[in-house]
């Protein structure tokens, strides 16, 4: 399986993204009203300009969360794709983007509200394993033999694992949005009628749709950072990983100041610090931040000796300053990192895969 990923340090986020920049959207993966549409809501004149860079930035912060996707290792059996459905969940809400940007609203619709469940049952089977001595259960769901309750159920158990605090109730908006995900399925009203909105019944741009599908798709974003934040509340607190631990940091349980700072962009400063009184006294997070603490100080000569001398760091020449050097390592790091979680959250057990691999009556290729 061909991984690609990416990781950008970012030094400062008071600038424009774009779902183009975020994705790493090619002009070939739309059609041409995509196009025009992306190029239009770039012009900060555009009524929909300031709508775009809000949700583009609160879904760069749903991918930094890949820095936290670490491995609970059970007593026994096997351990890998825990992490797969928020890895999924994040393919997912990249072709609801494409598909928004390029007209095809019900489309977009239908597959944000599965990202939108993928990210819910990740939380739920995360908080769940924590409890378990092996991963049986979840790898039997995943193979289908398993069953999990209705979506309600799953998201009322969530929240009643993560409402200790007083901000869990960010987290109930996400039903509501749900429903409004599910109504066109089962009720279409005339009201969200995309033809109504368009004003025709002619697959054209319109600004009137475009604007209800940033609203609905915003709104859902929010809420997935919330349900992110809530799970993972270490999340807010920036942890000094490359002074730390050089280029050698534990996986996926620490954000740098680059995860936090979009982070912070993304919901609002005080939001964070919303976020930080009420977890200060978290248990978990303080056990994190202390051990974390207590480690000496690398200098910066320390740090480059935790590099792999045999790993080729490209444009290392252009660097002009060993806080360049360095972040560039970081960077590079990360992004191998990432590759290596999703690599892991897509292998399967055995058993799940052995359907698909047995001979056809076409031959042996499947």
């Amino acid at each position: 399986m061909e991984i690609e990923t990416d990781a950008v340090y970012f030094k400062q986020t008071n600038y424009y993204r774009g779902f183009d920049h975020v994705w790493g959207i090619a002009t070939a993966e739309l059609n041409g009203q995509g196009a025009s549409s992306l190029e239009a809501l770039r012009n900060p004149t555009n009524a929909l300009h300031e709508g775009t860079d809000t949700t583009s930035w609160l879904q760069q912060a749903i991918l930094e969360f890949q820095d936290l996707q670490h491995i609970n290792f059970p007593d026994a059996g096997h351990f890998g794709s825990t992490n797969y459905l928020y890895y999924e969940a994040i393919n997912t809400l990249r072709e609801s983007v494409l598909a928004g940007l390029s007209g095809l609203y019900h489309s977009s619709f239908s597959v944000l509200r599965s990202s939108l469940e993928m990210f819910v049952f990740h939380s739920w089977w995360q908080l769940r394993l924590e409890r378990e001595s092996t991963h049986e259960k979840y790898f039997a769901w995943l193979d289908g033999r398993g069953h999990a309750p209705p979506f309600r159920n799953v998201l009322e158990e969530v929240i009643a694992r993560i409402d200790g605090t007083s901000i869990g109730g960010h987290a109930k908006g996400i039903y509501p949005l749900y429903q409004c995900l599910c109504c066109y399925a089962h009720k279409p009203l005339l009201a969200e009628s995309i033809s109504r909105l368009r004003g025709t019944n002619k697959a054209i741009a319109s600004e009137a749709a475009l604007a209800y599908w940033i609203k609905i798709i915003g709104e859902v974003s929010l809420a997935v950072v919330h349900l992110l934040v809530l799970c993972n509340p270490v999340c807010v607190f920036v942890a000094p990983v490359i002074t730390k631990f050089g280029f050698n940091p534990p996986v996926g349980w620490l954000f740098d100041e680059s995860n936090v700072r979009v982070l912070e962009r993304a919901i609002g400063k005080r939001m964070i610090e919303t976020f930080r009184f009420a977890f200060q006294a978290n248990e978990n997070v303080k056990a994190l931040r202390e051990w974390v603490n207590e480690r000496p100080d690398l200098t910066n000569e320390e740090i480059l000796k935790t590099w792999d001398r045999n790993k080729d760091v490209p444009n290392d020449a252009h660097c002009r300053t060993e806080e360049e050097r360095l972040l560039l390592r970081l960077s590079i790091m990360k992004a191998d990192l990432r590759a290596m979680n999703w690599m892991f959250a897509y292998q399967a057990p055995f058993g799940i895969l052995q359907e698909f691999d047995k001979p056809t009556a076409f031959g042996d290729d499947v």
